[in-house]
């Protein structure tokens, strides 16, 4: 049974040429790993990998990870830098990631997806375009490695068109009303994660692990310098695997609620409940945002407020955000979206887990709550454990909301958002508490989408206190 909507849609070669794949698409070349992945990427275009094809795709992947601490091998150069080795990790990874997307969708009938009267021409088309890029890109590929990403592209564009509208989903209303809009697209744009879910129940062993590796375990040995400076590369800089601007980095604060309105909806149900909780303490509160990005926290904050009746200077909003491409963002994108400048002395500022206490400002007496929105599973694994376990945040925290991703729909990202899977994550860090006692809030979306799925859930609300 598939949970994908088939009927036929149109899409050219123009279509796909002029979308926000376009970067990709300029920037392949072949690479090291391509010969190893050929026989793969046949095989994903006719859906016919198996239970072997994804234990082989492990053991190179997680090969190429051991290479990256020595440098050495034919997948990895001897005298590569510690960000460049793991880069190739990544954007290994990534092109992985890719296989698996084609593979599935094809073994779900999504060809039928594909208006057949030009399915056939618009492949040839950008498979012709793609190999003249990659001649031009001096890295020439083979006409079915052509064809193999020709398929991939008109997928995925394909499956943007039946699951990404081209407007948000979830909106505020303008004048600082503190009220948000979900429109009529929310159960369509969220239908993915029922085609999705189905790999909780139905994926064999060796498909989990390999999910599982291209997510969270492709870090294993990793420095925290290095894991940060990957971090800071992915949000700020170009692509490991196409040397272009990665489609989330050049499109982040546009295109990322689009393809997971779940993530905007989660966002804001966070925002009402700790602006919730603020009313009935009856008293100031300091709000510390670790990871605040470009402050979407923040934004939904003061609507949760306008809409509660409660005064903006109850809060003292806080966002730490190591990237400073993110923090340059904060101004722009808080008028963009909620349509007024942050209220005074909010603010962004430079800072990240590992320095949370350090940047707090000093104690005016007011309770400091943090915040982790969408963040644990971006930060270095080792880090989490220590802010977790150590008394000094404990006595400097009185409470912390977290809210992220369920861990199996974490390594379930090669199925939706293979784009994004050459973003330094670690799954692991979700379920981390330390000795923080642990309240589950809610889980989102909650409803039913197969009986024998393990969780229906793609995101969940915790609450940790001392």
């Amino acid at each position: 049974m598939t949970w994908i909507d088939l009927a036929p849609v149109r899409v050219t070669s123009k279509d796909v040429l002029d979308s926000i794949y376009r970067g990709y698409i300029a920037g392949i070349r072949r690479q090291s790993l391509d010969s190893e992945l050929r026989f793969c990427r046949q095989k994903a275009v006719a859906g016919n990998l198996g239970q072997p094809d994804f234990a082989w795709l492990c053991n190179v992947l997680l090969t190429t990870r051991s290479l990256a601490s020595v440098g050495k091998g034919y997948l990895m150069p001897r005298g590569l830098g510690a960000l460049e080795a793991y880069g190739r990790v990544k954007s290994y990874a990534m092109r992985i990631a890719q296989i698996l997307f084609v593979d599935r969708l094809v073994k779900h009938g999504f060809h039928e997806a594909v208006d057949a009267g030009s399915f056939a021409s618009t492949i040839n088309e950008i498979a012709d375009k793609i190999k003249d890029r990659a001649i031009h890109n001096r890295g020439p590929i083979e006409d079915d490695e052509a064809r193999f990403f020709a398929v991939l592209f008109v997928f995925q564009l394909v499956f943007d068109r039946k699951f990404v509208p081209d407007h948000d989903i979830v909106s505020c209303h303008r004048g600082g009303s503190g009220r948000h809009r979900v429109i009529s697209d929310w159960a369509r744009a969220i239908a993915y994660l029922k085609y999705t879910n189905t790999a909780v129940v139905d994926a064999p062993g060796e498909l989990r692990n390999l999910c599982y590796e291209i997510t969270t375990g492709w870090s294993r040995g990793i420095d925290i310098e290095t894991w940060n400076k990957l971090n800071d590369s992915y949000y700020s800089g170009k692509s490991m695997a196409t040397g272009k601007k990665n489609v989330f980095a050049a499109h982040y604060d546009v295109i990322l609620e689009r393809m997971l309105p779940q993530f905007a909806m989660s966002k804001i149900l966070l925002a009402e409940r700790i602006i919730k909780d603020l009313k009935r303490l009856c008293r100031p509160v300091r709000v510390v945002d670790i990871g605040a990005g470009s402050g979407a926290m923040a934004i939904n904050l003061l609507m949760a407020a306008h809409e509660a009746g409660l005064p903006a200077g109850r809060i003292q909003y806080l966002g730490l955000e190591p990237c400073r491409s993110m923090i340059n963002k904060f101004k722009s994108n808080f008028k963009s979206k909620a349509h007024c400048p942050p209220p005074a002395g909010w603010e962004v500022r430079p800072g990240s887990l590992e320095r949370a206490i350090d940047a707090l400002p000093p104690s005016d007496g007011r309770p400091t709550w943090a915040c982790f929105s969408y963040c644990l599973h971006h930060c270095f694994h080792k880090s989490v454990e220590l802010f977790f376990t150590s008394p000094e945040v404990q006595s400097s925290f009185s409470r912390i909301y977290a809210l992220d991703v369920v861990a199996e729909h974490g390594w379930l990202k090669p199925f939706y958002t293979w784009v994004d899977c050459e973003s330094p994550e670690n799954f692991d860090n979700v379920a981390i508490h330390g000795p923080w006692r642990v309240v589950d809030v809610w889980n989102h979306p909650s409803d039913p989408i197969a009986a024998t799925a393990v969780t229906n859930a793609w995101c969940s609300c915790r609450i940790l206190e001392p």
